[in-house]
């Protein structure tokens, strides 16, 4: 791999890729971001295995590749070009060599096809404003049960009837929140943990006159062989 891209866009793209990394476990890798290049643009992805985080930004791409690496580590020495557009390259076997204005950095890393796989796209069923989805969230989310002794109470139930409900109770709790958002009806009812919900809260405009607040969020639902997403 060999880019040149904005030391400030990288940091933005590999400290939200990170919040979806592993903090501890017995695969090292998921504590790691992957760095690849993908159809002239830079891909930054970090994983848990439950949740993935990937994050687009634009390069200039010399030549295709991917690289595995800490991604506290990464951003301390992003954070010293002050912004600057920065040149990286391979450095060794899986390492990485970041330069700028007669300063440079080099940086272990581990093997690529090491990275746990991440699941394409899945099937795009629905649209919705981010704004209603926020709103919806934000209700529920308050209703979620926090002791884990029942997996089902720990996550938002997402169901449609004519429109796109979202619910979620602790056992005294009830939220309930119907978005008025038509969705189509083949999309499935689903129990998603409040800890990828609050992720994707997280993500979302919170005003209207927010950049992306117009753009749509698509909702993908990935599939087990037997039907059941």
């Amino acid at each position: 791999m060999k880019i040149r891209i904005l030391s400030e866009n990288l940091t933005a793209a590999v400290t939200e890729a990170a919040r979806a990394t592993a903090k501890r476990g017995h695969v090292p890798q998921a504590e790691n971001v992957l760095l690849e290049t993908v159809e002239g643009r830079l891909r930054v992805t970090g994983t848990d295995l439950e949740t993935a985080i990937a994050v687009y930004s634009g390069a200039q791409v010399e030549e295709e590749g991917r690289a595995l690496v800490k991604p506290g580590m990464l951003a301390r020495m992003l954070g010293t070009f002050d912004g600057a557009a920065i040149d990286i390259e391979p450095d060794g076997e899986h390492g990485l060599a970041l330069s700028s204005d007669g300063r440079a950095f080099k940086l272990d890393g581990m093997d690529p096809e090491d990275y746990p796989p991440v699941p394409e796209t899945p099937e795009h069923l629905a649209d919705i404003d981010p704004l209603i989805l926020r709103r919806a969230l934000v209700r529920v989310l308050d209703c979620v049960a926090t002791d884990g002794l029942r997996p089902v109470l720990g996550a938002v139930n997402f169901a449609v009837a004519d429109t796109l409900t979202l619910a979620a109770a602790d056992g005294f709790r009830l939220g309930v929140v119907d978005t008025g958002w038509n969705v189509s009806p083949d999309f499935p009812e689903m129990n998603v943990p409040a800890r990828t919900c609050r992720e994707l809260l997280r993500l979302l405009p919170k005003k209207a006159k927010d950049a992306d607040a117009s753009d749509p969020v698509q909702l993908h639902v990935k599939r087990r062989d037997d039907g059941v997403p």
